[in-house]
């Protein structure tokens, strides 16, 4: 097969992997494909199409029996290169901004890897994996790459640190979906950094942080469960922590407990400005996908259907597996669609704005009789899922019958970082 052929069969997978159709389902980090028979002529690649939906190693060989492939380029790396190999040449521009060319002599064999990241964002610093068994926990590099791991929904726990930052809450007026009487335009500087959980957590996590004898092995999100009820009481205010039976004061005394007090990490539901943070993840748009500002309707199923979330679907009981989507920027999974996500915050009767202006530590941990959800899920429109979305309910709420079995909740944790 020709080489042209073989880049033309990859640049037609990649762009019918981005397609706008409904409810794509992403195909994961890595993507292959292998190009034959170059003979030793002189390849060019044009990689451009690539290099702003995921990112790319292209790999050669000289002979087919020979044992390992080489390296060639990296569209991660930040200055051109060129490499002197024997028998064979190659000139990389594809890292300089405004060049993907790749040129190879000599070579009769290439292999091209998509390759997305999962954390691009340099804010997170840290990712802790806790181990459902024994509750142990584990410190591991910002951008390790959960995905990785096959426990990673069940038997594991994985969260990450991001640094505190400065950021821009709220929608500006000309955003598609936008709610004028909640989405003020809100500077919020967040002085502390903060844990938050790559998936939703799920039905399997869930029973083993619980200690259910036969513990489930489902990867969808732990739905029906109210504010309340993860929080532990009836009409406890957010400002008081967890109760020590709750499924959040539980993992807490677990995991200081597996660590003899070493770690004194507090779980409880992230704040609603700690969660659109971590969900924007470094972007201002109206989805964390980095494309700016939606105005339209059209442009916003598109943007959510190019694999970024759940939603739309009428079925009872429709969440998906927690991670079939694509990660944000901050390696998060779902944070749009998919099952709502309660967050900490109250929110008083008659004021349901942001506060405008300048905020440090922005939340809400008072009186009110609602608690904020945020997120969307499978089952909303597709403005619901937008990063500045903001909806209240009760904080009792959470059986089906009453139309709540989206339901669900992402672990914050709070403390000193994990050394």
């Amino acid at each position: 097969m020709h080489l042209k052929t073989i880049i033309a069969a990859f640049a037609l997978a990649l762009t019918t992997i981005g397609a706008t159709r409904a409810h794509a389902q992403d195909p994961g980090p890595r993507l292959h494909t292998t190009a034959i028979d170059a003979s030793g002529a002189e390849v060019v690649l044009n990689l451009e199409d690539y290099r702003h939906i995921i990112g790319y190693r292209v790999y050669g060989k000289m002979e087919l029996g020979d044992p390992e492939w080489t390296l060639l380029t990296d569209s991660h790396l930040t200055s051109p290169t060129l490499r002197d190999i024997p028998g064979a040449s190659v000139h990389d521009f594809t890292a300089m901004p405004t060049a993907s060319i790749l040129k190879a002599t000599g070579f009769s064999f290439f292999k091209i890897h998509g390759v997305r990241k999962e954390v691009t964002w340099g804010n997170v610093v840290q990712t802790i994996r806790i181990d459902l068994n024994d509750f142990s926990v584990t410190k591991l590099p910002g951008d390790f790459e959960v995905s990785s791991d096959s426990l990673a929904k069940t038997e594991h726990l994985y969260l990450r640190y991001i640094n505190g930052d400065t950021f821009t809450m709220g929608s500006p007026e000309e955003e598609f979906g936008r709610n004028d009487v909640r989405e003020t335009q809100t500077v919020v500087t967040l002085t502390k950094g903060f844990y938050i959980g790559v998936y939703e957590v799920t039905e399997a996590q869930y029973d083993r942080i619980m200690g259910v004898t036969s513990p489930s092995d489902s990867v969808r999100p732990k739905v029906n469960v109210s504010w309340d009820n993860l929080r532990g009481g009836t009409g406890a205010l957010p400002s008081t922590p967890p109760t020590l039976d709750s499924p959040l004061g539980t993992l807490s005394n677990k995991v200081s407990t597996a660590s003899g007090g070493d770690i004194a990490l507090t779980f409880d539901l992230p704040t609603e400005a700690q969660w659109e943070y971590a969900c924007r993840a470094g972007t201002s748009g109206t989805y964390a996908d980095g494309l700016g500002i939606a105005e339209t309707e059209a442009e916003c199923e598109m943007r959510m259907n190019a694999f970024l979330g759940w939603y739309g679907d009428a079925i009872p009981d429709g969440v998906r597996a927690v991670g079939l989507k694509r990660a944000n920027p901050a390696g998060l999974y779902d944070m749009h669609g998919n099952a709502w996500e309660w967050c900490r915050d109250a929110v008083y009767s008659g004021i349901t704005d942001l506060p405008g202006g300048d905020q440090i530590d922005y939340c809400y941990l008072g009186l009110g009789a609602n608690r904020v959800r945020r997120g969307g899920s499978y089952s909303a429109v597709v403005q619901s899922c937008r990063s500045a979305m903001r909806a209240f309910d009760n904080p009792a709420l959470s059986v089906p019958s009453l139309g709540y079995q989206h339901f669900g909740f992402r672990l914050g944790a709070f403390g000193d970082m994990v050394e």
